[in-house]
């Protein structure tokens, strides 16, 4: 999406002879900022409430919904064929909506493919990366039965 963005704006820039290196510098590091402000930093579980913590902003997701809570490989959330419906992958982390054929369309907060949990809500589909996998599963069930 940032690469079209700037073929857009130099075939613009340039058909109006302005390819000022300032304006260049600015759409090149916008998909990068962007990327950087909902790249995940954290998770915290408090009672019936999960919390991921972005660069920019915080995610909060009702436990009270959560209908299981399992670890994945990563080629059950991000093996061929996954699609990316609209997000980062790979730059800061694996962040946005993505789908599959074991999933479904799914939100992923993942820094570490190799520490996936699944959390299945009754209306949607969360893929988090938490330092301990089995830990942050009993966490999320406790806090879910409240």
């Amino acid at each position: 999406m940032g690469l079209l963005a700037a073929i857009y704006a130099f075939l613009v820039w340039s058909r109006h002879g302005r390819t000022d290196m300032l304006a260049w510098g600015a759409v090149l590091l916008l998909p990068l900022l962007v990327a950087l402000a909902f790249a995940p930093r954290g998770y915290e579980v408090t009672d019936r409430t999960l919390t991921v913590r972005m660069v920019a902003c915080l995610a909060r997701y009702n436990l009270a919904d959560l209908r299981r809570a399992e670890i994945a490989t990563p080629g059950e959330a991000f093996g061929f064929p996954t699609s990316r419906m609209f997000g980062v992958g790979g730059l800061f982390g694996y962040c946005g909506r993505f789908k599959n054929a074991r999933l479904g369309s799914f939100v992923a907060f993942v820094t570490d493919k190799q520490k996936l949990v699944v959390l299945r809500f009754s209306a949607k589909t969360l893929v988090v990366s938490p330092d301990l996998p089995a830990d942050f599963v009993q966490r999320v069930g406790a806090a879910a039965r409240g």
